[in-house]
């Protein structure tokens, strides 16, 4: 089956009622894949223990594969993806949690499967204060590789999403609607300029509206596709609070900011420090220290210090973002054929190099 036909299938799975993430993965173990499943017989359904039966009823609705396949064809407009829980492309931090949605819409150049992602969420009312601790703490994230995911709402969302585009920080934006629109509009540049090293995700289909509803559904997703969460400022109520609490029933880290006793929006995370549901954190490095990250310098240094002559001499042979044909490295590293091959091979198993067509090779 093609990905094109999977897609379409995948969205019809979503608008059958009584479907959640554990009778998907139920339903796909059963079948084996998605056309099978869509082949299947009432009986057949029937037989599968737990599978309520409006989902049966609403599976049979003729009118399901010609909705999802006019959904599908506004996404591919859109260029944008279509990912169903379970696949590889799906996000599999998020894949973890009993409430993840069936199917994930991502815009973009989202990499919702980075090695290190980080929520960075708070008050709609950012302080100054609060600004500048955002974007320090971006700084700092930066040297670790990480990914940024926020809401795109007001306040700290914004702020942090903004640094990272300054800084050139991957950053996604989670959101409560469809993503053929943006809200609030007043962020439209901004969300923008994060298609080019970022992206937008969302649960909801093409043409659904902001809903207020939709907001705390949405933190959960922000929760669930990363690490941890880190909240900058926040009141004792509201969205960011909601969201460290969901990163808690995940059991993923949960960090916060200290503030003054005498401001509202530090009272939230004064409280989860003081009650334990966060770490406290003043820094990227506290981050990085209790998430065992270790930043990209120092990983590239000990990669040079691992390496050997041979793979020295190959890495200063290719260039940046370019490949070379197996003749003109062997003749730049003064290596013959076979000796070259070898080489390559091992550098290939460690991930230093790939293969390109018509016998190139290119540096990761």
């Amino acid at each position: 089956m093609d990905l094109d036909e999977r897609s379409v299938l995948a969205i019809a799975l979503s608008f059958i009622q009584g479907i959640g993430p554990a009778n998907t993965k139920k339903l796909l173990a059963h079948f084996g894949d998605l056309e099978t499943f869509f082949l299947a017989k009432r009986k057949d359904l029937r037989a599968i223990n737990g599978l309520p039966k409006v989902a049966v009823d609403s599976f049979f609705d003729d009118g399901v594969k010609d909705r999802a396949k006019a959904v599908y064809e506004r996404l591919s407009k859109m260029s944008a993806q279509v990912h169903l829980i379970g696949d590889k492309s799906y996000p599999y931090r998020l894949s973890w949690c009993n409430d993840a949605p069936v199917v994930l819409f991502t815009k973009g150049k989202a990499q919702v499967n980075s090695s290190r992602m980080i929520a960075i969420v708070g008050t709609r009312q950012i302080s100054d204060e609060g600004r500048l601790i955002c974007d320090e703490l971006i700084v700092q994230l930066a040297a670790y590789g990480a990914t940024v995911v926020s809401g795109l709402a007001y306040g700290v969302d914004i702020v942090a999403h903004r640094s990272c585009l300054k800084r050139g920080v991957p950053t996604l934006a989670c959101l409560a609607h469809g993503l053929d629109r943006i809200y609030p509009g007043a962020h439209q540049i901004d969300a923008k300029r994060m298609l080019d090293d970022g992206g937008w995700v969302s649960e909801y289909l093409p043409g659904v509206m902001p809903d207020r509803n939709f907001f705390p559904s949405r933190n959960r997703i922000i929760a669930g596709l990363c690490d941890a969460t880190l909240v900058v400022e926040s009141g004792i109520k509201g969205g960011s609070m909601i969201t460290a609490r969901l990163a808690n029933s995940y059991q993923r880290e949960v960090f916060a900011i200290p503030g003054s006793l005498k401001s509202k929006y530090s009272e939230g995370t004064n409280f989860l420090i003081k009650n334990l549901e966060a770490a406290l954190v003043t820094c990227g490095e506290d981050i990085a220290k209790h998430l065992n990250w270790e930043s990209v310098q120092a990983k590239a240094v000990q990669l040079q210090l691992d390496l050997n002559d041979n793979e020295r001499n190959i890495l200063s042979c290719l260039p940046s973002g370019k490949s070379l044909h197996i003749d003109e490295l062997s003749f730049q590293a003064k290596l013959t054929r076979g000796e070259l091959m070898t080489v390559l091979l091992n550098m290939e198993l460690k991930g230093l190099i790939s293969t390109k067509p018509g016998k190139h090779f290119a540096r990761l």
